[in-house]
């Protein structure tokens, strides 16, 4: 696949990233080593492609420490959640 292109999660997509946790996860709120994390609050990034997203991550950052807590490839085959990507470093 080419041509998608990653960016942060913005005010604006807050509703779209709600809705893709309750359709995937049946809850917007993650329980992780005993907490509960309300996902989609959280930064992240949306994958889309022509416009419609195909991919979320969500993260926190607590201290020294970066969590992933959601991550979702939303299209069936050889996508986004199949890509091979460089190494990257996350500022």
């Amino acid at each position: 696949m080419s041509g998608f292109k990653i960016r942060p999660i913005m005010q604006k997509d807050r509703e779209w990233v709600s809705e893709v946790l309750r359709e995937n996860w049946e809850s917007a709120k993650m329980v992780s080593r005993g907490i509960i994390h309300p996902a989609d609050t959280y930064p992240g990034f949306i994958a889309t492609l022509d416009g419609e997203g195909i991919g979320l991550i969500t993260y926190r950052i607590e201290g020294i420490e970066c969590e992933i807590v959601t991550l979702n490839s939303l299209t069936e085959g050889d996508t986004i959640g199949s890509m091979n990507f460089p190494r990257f470093t996350c500022l």
